[in-house]
C-alpha cells in the first residue's frame, strides 16, 4: 500500500476545510438574519419597509401594478410573501422572510452554478468553497447574503441561475426554453438587472461567433428561441396577473423610474459620477474606480497565469463572455448613484470567473504555492487567515444582547418585537395621535413620507405611495400632491433631519409636499412628528422661497440612458462664504444641499434661510458630453409665512 504524500494530505484537508467553511458561512448569515429579525431595529427608509409595506398591501388584497407599484421589479414582493404569510404577517414575519429568502435563494443560485460547472456534488461544494473564500477576501460575502437597502443581492439571484443554465450540457431547445424562462424572471424580479442580462446575452450571442468560430452555426438559432421563450413566458405572466396591472407596472419600472434615475436620485446627499472631471477632483470617485480596476486587474492576472484555451468547454467560453458583459452593463447604474452596491453584480462576476479558473487550474495553483511555501505552513496559514477574516467581520451582531434581553422580556407569543428606540418612537407617535384625534370612532387619518409601523399599528395604508421617493415622474408626483390635498390628513409623519439627511433633499425635489405640511401643521412637542431641530439655523432668520426659471441645453438628450446622465445644480452659499462642494472631505451636512433641476421642467422652487443681506447662488453642470448647459432666466423670491416652530424644519 502506497503512502500518501504530505502535499496530497494537506490538499485534501484544505479542500474539506473549504467545503465545511462555506457551509458554516451560509449558516452564519442565516443565523444572523434570524437574530436581527428577533428584535426589529431597522432603518426608517430602506431595507425592512421596502419589503414590509408591499407585503401588507398584498395581504390586504391589493394588486401590484393596479393599486401600488414596486420600485425594483414588479414581482420581487411575491418572493417574500409565502414566509411572510407563514410567520404571521407582522414586521417580525416580514424580516424573517426577507433574511431567510435572500440567504437561501443566493445559496441555491451559487450552488446551482457550482454544480453545473463541476458536474458532481462533492466538487460543487468544493467550488462553492472557492467562491466563498474569494468573496471573503474581496469583502463581498456580506453583500451577497444580506438583503440590504435596495435588495441588490436579491435582484441578481435569477441572473446567476440564467448564467448557470448556459453551462448545461442539454439539448439546445430545452436549454433555450430554460434560458428564456429565467431571463424573463430576471426582468420581473429586478428590472435593470434583467435588462442588463438581456443586453449582455444578445450582444455576446450576436458578436461572439465572429471571433469564436465553433459557435457560428447554431448560436443565432439558440438566441432566437431563447428570446422567443422569454417573450412567451412574459405573455403568460401578463395573462395570469392581468394585462392592465402588468402594463402599468412595466411602464412604471422602465419609463417612469427612468425619467428620475439621474436628476432625482443621483444627486447629493448621494454620491454621483457625472463628469470625467471628477476622476481628478472627487476622492470618492477615485477610490471606487481604483477598487474596481484593482479587482479587474487581479482577475486578468489569474486568467493570464492559469487559463488556457482548452481549459473550458465551448459553452464555458461564451458563458464567461456573457458574465463579463452582464457585469459591465449592470454597472451602468453607477451613473445614477455612484456606490459599491451598484457594482455588486460586476464584482461577483469577477469572483465567479476567477473561481472557475482557479478551480480548473487547481493542480497548477498548488504547484506554484508549494514551490514557495511548505504544505503544512500553507495549510495552517490559510486556516488562520480565513478564520481571522470570518471572525473580524461577522461574528459580532450589533445589539445582540439587547435583542436577547427584549426577547426574554416579551411575553410568549408576542408577535411584534421592537428595539428600545423603536418602542419609544412608536409610543410617542401613538400617544400623540390618541391625544389629538378628533373622532376616535373613525379610522386614523395619517399621512407619512415613509410609512411603516404606525400605519401597521392602526391597520391602515398611506393614501398615496408608501415612500414619497416612489412618487416618480411629473405625473405621479403631481398626483401625490393632489391626493394629499384631497385627503386632508389629520396627522402627518416625517423623519427628523438630524436623523435623516435626505429630508432636506425631499424639500427641494418635492417642495409642494413640504409646503402643505408647513402651512397646515405644527410640530407636536410630545412626539417626533415634525420635531426636526437644526442647531445651525439661528433664531430670527427670514425664511424665503426661491423660484428659478431656467432652460436646459442638452444635444444628447435623445440618446437612450446616457442622454439623461447630465446633472444641473443650483448651490446656495451659506453664511460664512462657503458652499457645498462634492469634492469636500468634511461633513457636508452643515451645508445647504445643492438643488437638482428636473430636465423635463423649466422651473424649480425651494426654501432658503437668509443669514446675511446677500444671497449667493452658484450654478454647476456635470456632464460627460460637451455642449450641455442650463441658462437661468429668472429668479423670484418671496417670504414664507409659517409657524416659528417650523423654522428648524427647513434649510
Amino acid at each position: 500500500m502506497n503512502d500518501v504524500s504530505p502535499k496530497a494530505k494537506m490538499t485534501v484537508f484544505f479542500a474539506r476545510f473549504l467545503q465545511v467553511m462555506s457551509l458554516v458561512m451560509v449558516i452564519k448569515f442565516l443565523a444572523i438574519g434570524i437574530l436581527e429579525s428577533i428584535c426589529f431595529d431597522g432603518d426608517f427608509a430602506n431595507g425592512a419597509f421596502q419589503v414590509f409595506n408591499p407585503l401588507r398591501r398584498i395581504a390586504d388584497g391589493q394588486v401590484l401594478g393596479k393599486d401600488f407599484h414596486y420600485f425594483h421589479g414588479q414581482s420581487i414582493p411575491y418572493l417574500f410573501y409565502p414566509l411572510y404569510m407563514l410567520f404571521g404577517k407582522t414586521i417580525y414575519a416580514s424580516e424573517l422572510s426577507r433574511h431567510i429568502t435572500a440567504t437561501v435563494m443566493m445559496f441555491a443560485a451559487l450552488l446551482f452554478f457550482s454544480f453545473v460547472f463541476t458536474k458532481k456534488w462533492n466538487k460543487a461544494f468544493l467550488f462553492f468553497g472557492v467562491i466563498m473564500l474569494l468573496s471573503i477576501i474581496t469583502k463581498l460575502d456580506d453583500n451577497l447574503f444580506e438583503p440590504r437597502g435596495s435588495l441588490k443581492n436579491v435582484r441578481m439571484i435569477l441572473p446567476i441561475f440564467f448564467i448557470g443554465i448556459q453551462l448545461l450540457s442539454t439539448p439546445m431547445m430545452l436549454k433555450a426554453i430554460l434560458s428564456g424562462v429565467f431571463l424573463s424572471l430576471s426582468f420581473l424580479c429586478g428590472t435593470e438587472q434583467g435588462l442588463a442580462l438581456g443586453a449582455a446575452f444578445l450582444v455576446t450571442g450576436i458578436v461572439f461567433p465572429f471571433f469564436y468560430r465553433p459557435y457560428d452555426k447554431q448560436c443565432h438559432i439558440y438566441i432566437f428561441f431563447t428570446v422567443l421563450s422569454s417573450g412567451i413566458a412574459l405573455l403568460l405572466y401578463m395573462f395570469i396577473k392581468g394585462i392592465d396591472p402588468f402594463i402599468s407596472a412595466l411602464k412604471f419600472n422602465i419609463v417612469t423610474v427612468g425619467k428620475d434615475q439621474f436628476w432625482y436620485f443621483g444627486v447629493p446627499p448621494n454620491k454621483l459620477f457625472a463628469s470625467f472631471e471628477q476622476l481628478s477632483t472627487d476622492s470618492n470617485v477615485r477610490k471606487l474606480t481604483f477598487r474596481i480596476c484593482s479587482e479587474l486587474i487581479a482577475v486578468i492576472a489569474v486568467l493570464k497565469l492559469f487559463a488556457s484555451r482548452t481549459m473550458f468547454p465551448k459553452n464555458g467560453i461564451i458563458t464567461i463572455a456573457i458574465m463579463l458583459m452582464y457585469g459591465v452593463a449592470s454597472s451602468l447604474s453607477c451613473l445614477g448613484i455612484f456606490t459599491t452596491q451598484y457594482l455588486l453584480p460586476f464584482r461577483l462576476m469577477l469572483v465567479l470567473i476567477a473561481s472557475m479558473v482557479i478551480f480548473k487550474a487547481g493542480d497548477r495553483v498548488l504547484y506554484y504555492i508549494y514551490r514557495i511555501i511548505s504544505p503544512k505552513i500553507m495549510f495552517f496559514t490559510a486556516i488562520a487567515v480565513i478564520a481571522g477574516l470570518c471572525y473580524s467581520n461577522y461574528i459580532d451582531v450589533p445589539g445582540l444582547r439587547e435583542k436577547i434581553f427584549l426577547l426574554k422580556k416579551n411575553k410568549a407569543g408576542t408577535p411584534l418585537r421592537l428595539s428600545q428606540y423603536w418602542s419609544e418612537y412608536t409610543k410617542s407617535i401613538i400617544d400623540s395621535i390618541e391625544t389629538n384625534r378628533r373622532d376616535k370612532n373613525e379610522p386614523v387619518s395619517l399621512w407619512s413620507t415613509y410609512s411603516g409601523l404606525i400605519h401597521d399599528h392602526y391597520g391602515i395604508f398611506n393614501p398615496a405611495e408608501d415612500y414619497i421617493i416612489h412618487a416618480l415622474g411629473p405625473e405621479k408626483r403631481t398626483a401625490y400632491i393632489d391626493t394629499f390635498k384631497t385627503v386632508q390628513p389629520e396627522f402627518v409623519e416625517t423623519i427628523k433631519r438630524s436623523y435623516f439627511p435626505y429630508e432636506e433633499w425631499l424639500q427641494t425635489t418635492t417642495w409642494e409636499n413640504a409646503a402643505n405640511n408647513y402651512i397646515s401643521f405644527e410640530p407636536d412637542a410630545n412626539s417626533e412628528i415634525f420635531n426636526i431641530p437644526r442647531e445651525w439655523i439661528p433664531k430670527g432668520n427670514t425664511m424665503l422661497l426661491v423660484q428659478i426659471d431656467y432652460s436646459i441645453t442638452n444635444p444628447m438628450k435623445k440618446i437612450p440612458f446616457f442622454g439623461k446622465t447630465p446633472r444641473f445644480f443650483v448651490i446656495p452659499e451659506i453664511f460664512d462664504g462657503t458652499y457645498f462642494d462634492h469634492r469636500s472631505e468634511i461633513d457636508d451636512s452643515r451645508f445647504p444641499q445643492p438643488v437638482s433641476l428636473p430636465p423635463y421642467k423649466n422651473n424649480v422652487t425651494f426654501p432658503l434661510v437668509v443669514r446675511s443681506e446677500t444671497i449667493r447662488l452658484h450654478f454647476k453642470t456635470f456632464s460627460f458630453f460637451p455642449g450641455v448647459s442650463f441658462t437661468v432666466k429668472k429668479i423670484s423670491l418671496r417670504t414664507l409665512h409659517i409657524s416659528e416652530k417650523l423654522y428648524d424644519m427647513v434649510r
